[in-house]
């Protein structure tokens, strides 16, 4: 009995690790577009006007990621990435460039 009870706390203390290893923080991000109130909707867009209006947007037809990013989605059709504020009927309202996956 005091043979197991020995045996399972050098169990763990070997299992234990040696020290607390500092892990780096880590951005959440849940995709090619921040997560605040404006510029959170990723979009597909054509022909832009000052970063206020974005003509012939479409809504990206695979989901993004590292592997597969919003630029590499778009581009399969001449479209840039934006993140937009609102798109209505083909339209993107108050966008800017995706950011890096």
């Amino acid at each position: 009995m005091q043979l197991t009870a020995l045996l399972a706390l050098a169990t763990l203390a070997i299992a234990a690790p040696a020290d607390t290893a500092e892990v780096a923080p880590r951005n959440v991000l849940t995709g090619p577009c921040s997560a605040g109130v404006t510029n959170n909707n990723p979009q597909c867009c054509g022909a832009g006007l000052l970063d206020l209006l974005y003509f012939d947007c479409e809504t990206p037809w695979e989901i993004s990621s590292p592997l597969n990013p919003l630029s590499t989605i778009c581009a399969e059709r001449g479209l840039q990435a934006k993140c937009c504020t609102l798109g209505i009927a083909g339209l993107g309202v108050l966008c800017q460039d995706a950011l890096p996956e």
